[in-house]
């Protein structure tokens, strides 16, 4: 049986999908290549940039095509915060029953359906 690629526009979801992986794997590759985080510690960080998108239907009506822009801004935020908000593992000490403390991690999950929204620990963005 013979097959025959069709080319068809890319649905909302398919869009979506495929500019947050690229946006991705280009921020993981440039990260990995200009700077080295291997075994480095940091208290704070912050990062800020800006996405331009268009989507455009073969310029067949001005209607048709769309612009808008992404704005990436995240603000130092204490370490936990961070790691809550982003869905990472929050370090805390245990003490066992002997005295003895250990260090274990726990996960705070997002709320379902709650925005992803970075911002700092007193509430303000």
């Amino acid at each position: 049986m013979s097959e025959t690629e069709l080319i068809q526009p890319l649905t909302a979801e398919e869009i979506q999908s495929g500019i947050v992986e690229k946006v991705c794997e280009s921020l993981w590759e440039a990260m990995t290549k200009t700077c080295n985080l291997y075994g480095v510690s940091y208290p704070k960080f912050s990062a800020k940039g800006t996405i331009d998108c268009v989507f455009d239907n073969f310029g067949q009506d001005i209607n048709d095509r769309i612009q808008f822009s992404v704005e990436i801004d995240i603000p130092h935020t204490p370490p936990n915060v961070f790691r809550r908000q982003t869905s990472q593992a929050v370090p805390v000490a245990v003490e066992r029953e002997d005295g003895s403390v250990e260090q274990k991690a726990v996960i705070y999950k997002r709320p379902v359906g709650r925005p992803r929204k970075l911002g700092r620990a007193d509430g303000t963005e």
